[in-house]
């Protein structure tokens, strides 16, 4: 009994120390880990090879003592790095640790932690640019998403020019390119002028709201007065929403000026409304047109290429090579090219 006792304490002070995870900056690899106690690990392979053995039942009616010591030690000498350290793998590549106030990120390969890293003090990790930033820069706040949630939102505390999509209820990180913002209704990073609005939790008791900066689509969870974590609410989002000015900080995006070169100016000026693809960009980006002018480019989301209407995946789409004439998108006429300086007659 005494020796079951000392295992105890034995598997006690293991988990303890399992629990606190590595030391600070530092990694690991694999994904289970090995108990360091050489009592715990040698009983571990006994119990290992007699488990195996043909004598495995006889053992466990004769000495259900010794049996229970076997589970024990198991446990102890086999622990899952992901239950241990509290973060659950559920994508590849490099990820935020919420819970250690996004100071610290982890990078998971195969469903399994693989290595935890630390940002310096004024420092925290962001998944869309991929490194540590200022944390003036970047509010640590959780994303969670349920499994049935396909919308992309605003990143909060990013004045929308990042973003994150839910998929298979992850929140994956994304940027907009320069010079665009995320653009709720249409799903998409946008350019142009436009007005972004930021959740807020200042003067708000600590507990769960609906977010009308996001037209109540999702929550938001207050603490102490600051963000702490925007939701899905999937079926339980409000059903009356305020108007996003009333509860949320509104903040300028995006260039009134998207649009001032001929170039772009013309892109609409023979064709009917619609959207089209900007071939200039590889189809990266297209342009929306009414009256013919551009009222709105956008921007499809990695590895999606403008055809047909809408951003379809790059392996499924044809883009044309943008045209190298000087006359085209141009109407018949005369054109003066300021850096040829010459004039260029252009006719059916």
């Amino acid at each position: 009994m005494q020796q079951m006792d000392n295992l105890f304490s034995r598997r006690q002070i293991a988990g303890s120390e399992a629990a606190s995870g590595p030391p600070q900056g530092s990694s690991y690899g694999g994904g289970v880990r090995m108990s360091r106690n050489p009592s715990v690990a040698r009983l571990a392979r006994a119990c290992a090879r007699a488990l195996d053995s043909s004598v495995a039942a006889d053992m466990c009616v004769r000495a259900p003592a010794a049996a229970a010591l076997c589970s024990l030690a198991a446990i102890a000498a086999l622990v899952p790095i992901d239950s241990v350290n509290g973060f659950e793998c559920t994508r590849d590549g490099l990820h935020t640790d919420y819970d250690q106030n996004c100071q610290k990120y982890v990078r998971c390969s195969n469903g399994v932690v693989k290595g935890r890293y630390s940002c310096p003090d004024d420092r925290v990790f962001s998944e869309a640019e991929g490194a540590c930033v200022p944390r003036a820069r970047r509010p640590c706040v959780r994303r969670e998403c349920t499994s049935t949630d396909t919308l992309a939102y605003a990143s909060p505390g990013t004045a929308c020019r990042q973003y994150y999509r839910c998929e298979n209820g992850t929140a994956v990180e994304r940027s907009c390119p320069t010079g665009a913002w995320f653009d709720l209704e249409h799903q998409a990073c946008t350019r142009g002028a436009g007005t972004c609005f930021e959740p807020v939790c200042a003067g708000l008791p600590d507990g769960e709201y609906p977010d009308a900066s996001h037209e109540c689509r999702r929550t938001l969870r207050c603490r102490g007065g600051e963000l702490r974590a925007v939701a899905s609410c999937g079926a339980h989002c409000a059903t009356v929403c305020p108007p996003p000015r009333a509860a949320a900080a509104p903040l300028p995006a995006g260039d009134a000026d998207f649009c001032s070169d001929e170039t772009c100016s013309s892109l609409c000026r023979d064709i009917p409304n619609g959207a089209y693809a900007d071939r200039t960009t590889s189809c990266r980006e297209y342009f929306v047109c009414e009256a013919h002018r551009v009222i709105r480019r956008g921007v499809c989301e990695p590895g999606l290429l403008f055809t047909n209407g809408a951003c379809e995946p790059a392996a499924q789409s044809l883009c044309p090579a943008p045209a190298l004439s000087p006359c085209f998108n141009r109407h018949d006429g005369l054109h003066r090219l300021a850096r040829l300086r010459l004039l260029v007659r252009v006719s059916p």
